[in-house]
């Protein structure tokens, strides 16, 4: 839903991302250069219920991904499915 989402507000996007166990589940294509990612969105899916420690999961994977230079939101489905007006606008702030 997320990913039909951001595609209806115009953003290419990509799932599943990565090289390693540990992917993105969506990837927001920079609309100035294709060849990059904007935003990088994490949700509570099996990849991220998958990883060995909470520690993992919820604090090395994110400052990783900030070292490498990605962005990265996540974005938890219960806050999607009971706010997703709000979802909507922090993805754009995101975004934007």
């Amino acid at each position: 839903d997320i990913k039909s989402t951001l595609e209806n507000l115009g953003y290419q996007i990509h799932e599943f991302i990565g090289t390693s166990d540990y992917r993105l589940d969506l990837a927001v294509v920079d609309p100035t250069d294709p060849t990059r990612y904007k935003l990088g969105i994490e949700c509570d899916s099996g990849s991220y219920s998958r990883a060995a420690t909470a520690s993992d999961r919820d604090r090395i994977r994110n400052q990783v991904m900030n070292h490498l230079g990605w962005k990265i939101l996540h974005m938890w489905s219960t806050y999607w499915f009971e706010h997703k007006a709000d979802a909507i606008k922090t993805l754009r702030k995101n975004l934007d």
